[in-house]
Protein backbone atom coordinates (compact mmCIF):
# COMPACT_ATOMS: atom_id res chain seq x y z
CA UNK A 1 0.00 0.00 0.00
CA UNK A 2 1.70 3.03 -1.14
CA UNK A 3 1.22 6.35 1.16
CA UNK A 4 1.98 9.24 -1.23
CA UNK A 5 -0.41 9.04 -4.23
CA UNK A 6 0.01 11.66 -7.29
CA UNK A 7 -2.83 12.61 -8.50
CA UNK A 8 -1.92 14.49 -11.12
CA UNK A 9 1.57 14.15 -12.62
CA UNK A 10 1.84 18.12 -14.19
CA UNK A 11 0.58 19.44 -10.69
CA UNK A 12 2.03 16.91 -8.65
CA UNK A 13 -0.25 16.98 -5.66
CA UNK A 14 0.04 14.53 -3.44
CA UNK A 15 -2.91 12.73 -1.44
CA UNK A 16 -2.18 10.77 2.18
CA UNK A 17 -4.41 9.84 4.83
CA UNK A 18 -4.26 13.39 6.42
CA UNK A 19 -5.31 15.28 3.24
CA UNK A 20 -3.32 16.61 0.04
CA UNK A 21 0.09 18.54 -0.12
CA UNK A 22 1.99 19.86 -2.41
CA UNK A 23 4.89 18.56 -1.57
CA UNK A 24 5.92 15.06 -0.90
CA UNK A 25 6.19 15.71 3.03
CA UNK A 26 7.53 13.06 4.93
CA UNK A 27 4.83 12.29 7.22
CA UNK A 28 5.04 9.95 10.47
CA UNK A 29 2.47 7.82 11.37
CA UNK A 30 1.31 6.09 14.87
CA UNK A 31 3.85 3.44 14.50
CA UNK A 32 6.34 5.61 13.48
CA UNK A 33 6.17 8.24 16.63
CA UNK A 34 5.65 5.09 19.54
CA UNK A 35 9.20 4.14 18.11
CA UNK A 36 11.08 7.22 18.21
CA UNK A 37 9.62 8.37 21.51
CA UNK A 38 10.13 5.07 22.67
CA UNK A 39 13.48 4.27 21.48
CA UNK A 40 14.52 7.86 22.99
CA UNK A 41 12.37 6.97 26.56
CA UNK A 42 14.43 4.01 26.64
CA UNK A 43 17.90 5.41 25.91
CA UNK A 44 17.41 8.47 28.27
CA UNK A 45 16.17 6.15 31.30
CA UNK A 46 18.70 3.31 30.70
CA UNK A 47 21.79 5.77 30.04
CA UNK A 48 20.60 8.27 33.31
CA UNK A 49 20.23 5.05 35.35
CA UNK A 50 23.62 2.89 34.30
CA UNK A 51 25.88 5.36 34.33
CA UNK A 52 24.13 6.94 37.76
CA UNK A 53 24.60 3.26 38.87
CA UNK A 54 28.54 3.08 37.57
CA UNK A 55 29.13 6.71 39.41
CA UNK A 56 30.38 8.63 36.35
CA UNK A 57 28.80 11.49 35.44
CA UNK A 58 26.12 10.93 33.11
CA UNK A 59 25.84 14.20 30.93
CA UNK A 60 28.13 13.51 27.94
CA UNK A 61 27.52 9.89 27.11
CA UNK A 62 23.98 10.22 27.71
CA UNK A 63 24.27 12.50 25.47
CA UNK A 64 26.12 10.87 22.74
CA UNK A 65 23.89 7.42 23.35
CA UNK A 66 20.66 8.89 23.32
CA UNK A 67 21.24 11.65 20.13
CA UNK A 68 22.37 8.22 18.17
CA UNK A 69 19.56 6.42 19.22
CA UNK A 70 17.32 9.41 18.23
CA UNK A 71 18.69 9.58 15.09
CA UNK A 72 18.31 6.10 14.03
CA UNK A 73 15.14 5.88 14.90
CA UNK A 74 14.28 8.51 13.49
CA UNK A 75 15.95 7.19 10.07
CA UNK A 76 14.48 4.00 10.42
CA UNK A 77 10.94 4.60 10.74
CA UNK A 78 11.08 6.77 8.30
CA UNK A 79 13.03 4.72 5.12
CA UNK A 80 11.46 1.03 6.84
CA UNK A 81 8.27 1.71 7.98
CA UNK A 82 6.98 4.98 6.22
CA UNK A 83 8.29 4.22 2.87
CA UNK A 84 9.67 0.91 2.68
CA UNK A 85 12.63 2.01 1.03
CA UNK A 86 15.30 0.37 2.97
CA UNK A 87 18.81 1.64 3.65
CA UNK A 88 20.13 4.38 1.17
CA UNK A 89 22.51 7.10 1.12
CA UNK A 90 19.66 9.34 2.66
CA UNK A 91 18.71 6.97 5.27
CA UNK A 92 22.36 8.37 6.39
CA UNK A 93 22.15 11.78 5.98
CA UNK A 94 18.69 11.76 7.90
CA UNK A 95 20.19 9.97 10.94
CA UNK A 96 23.08 12.51 11.24
CA UNK A 97 21.09 15.32 10.87
CA UNK A 98 18.49 14.13 13.80
CA UNK A 99 21.75 12.75 15.50
CA UNK A 100 23.14 15.95 15.54
CA UNK A 101 20.38 18.09 16.42
CA UNK A 102 19.40 15.54 19.58
CA UNK A 103 22.73 15.85 20.71
CA UNK A 104 22.72 19.91 20.95
CA UNK A 105 19.14 19.69 22.25
CA UNK A 106 20.11 16.78 25.26
CA UNK A 107 23.54 19.24 25.91
CA UNK A 108 21.11 22.09 26.42
CA UNK A 109 18.81 20.35 29.23
CA UNK A 110 20.73 20.62 32.61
Amino acid sequence: MKRYVVKNEKNKTYKNMFGVTDYDIPMFGFKSALLILGATMLSLIVCVNGFHYLHIDFRLPNAIISSIVCGLSVAYSQFYIERKKGMCKSFWIVAGIFTIMAFVMILMIR
